[in-house]
């Protein structure tokens, strides 16, 4: 069946930032939040501001900072991060004593996602399916996937994987319960928008039950006038 896509923003973003010890630091870079904005540094050195599609200022936040180990070669990294409100933003700067040290900005086109379709393997141990789908970002950014699985015809999905830099997911048959009216919704994001491929119906097999007798333990000595209890 043909694939239903859709186009929406996430609630939130996170934001992290890389700065090196000579005070040099990466772009920001911005991934689909959980939906949750973080309670922000009460003091920390480095703030990121966010502005809207005029350049008016949105918001300042204080990033949360984390020292990476010390290198060889020179002082120690540190690791900054926030997860925001995304309403509005369109640009993203990471800035320490009021100087902009990097920007991220939303790119013109969104992510482009198609293809999406399920590869069962019965045969591996324990059973497995791949689920691949085709997605590529027009402006070239870095996209992050998610997955997520429908037993119901899609009234109500779980995760069943994120944070996909791929686009290629292997996962146990159990995770995919049997259902004649199945779906996998692909999430596929730029940061700042997402595009969602929600499959047509689908029948899954899901994986036999097991058994497993725990109680008695191999090797016991049981009397033949005891019962016994599994």
């Amino acid at each position: 069946a043909d694939l239903v896509i859709t186009q929406h923003r996430a609630e939130t973003i996170r934001v992290d930032a890389q700065v090196d010890g000579q005070g040099t630091a990466s772009p920001p870079a911005v991934t689909a939040g959980s939906g949750i904005a973080t309670a922000t540094a009460k003091q920390s050195p480095f703030q990121f501001i966010t502005k809207d599609a005029a350049g008016a200022l949105i918001g300042t936040y204080n990033g949360v900072v984390m020292a990476n180990a010390d290198a060889p070669a020179g002082p120690a990294s540190s690791s900054v991060s926030v997860e925001i409100p995304a309403a509005n933003v369109q640009e993203v700067s990471l800035v320490r004593n009021g100087t902009v040290l990097s920007t991220t900005r939303r790119s013109p086109n969104p992510p482009q996602v198609s293809g999406v379709s399920v590869h069962p393997n019965p045969a591996a141990t324990p059973p497995t399916a791949t689920i691949t789908w085709t997605a590529s970002d027009p402006d070239g950014g870095t996209l992050h996937s998610q997955a997520e699985y429908s037993p119901d015809g899609g009234k109500t999905f779980h995760v069943i994987g994120n944070g996909i830099q791929g686009t290629e997911l292997t996962v146990p048959a159990r995770l995919l319960s049997r259902t004649d009216n199945g779906r996998i919704r692909i999430d596929v994001s730029d940061g700042f928008s997402t595009i969602t491929a929600t499959s047509g119906p689908l029948s899954f097999n899901g994986e036999p039950p097991t058994v497993r007798i725990t109680d008695p333990y191999p090797d016991i000595h049981l009397r033949a006038d005891v019962p016994v209890v599994l």
